[in-house]
């Protein structure tokens, strides 16, 4: 289970990344941009993002709970 575990651990770590170069991404475009339907659409995609990451983090924690016994 330990390896289980560590592997949702990688896959939480590739996800912080792509929602930090999301966010950087974000921030990088003009004004004029952000306030688009088209950055509206991106950051709804960050969020479910953000919601999937603290979903594996309740996993990551229960799992932890688990292997530690």
């Amino acid at each position: 289970m330990q390896n289980q575990l560590n592997k949702i651990r990688k896959i939480k770590e590739k996800l912080e990344l792509e929602i930090q170069a999301r966010n950087d991404m974000f921030a990088n475009r003009s004004e004029h941009w952000q306030e688009s339907e088209a950055a509206d659409e991106f950051e709804n995609k960050t969020y479910e993002l953000e919601s999937a990451l603290n979903d594996l983090n309740t996993v990551i924690d229960s799992l932890a709970n688990y292997v530690a016994g």
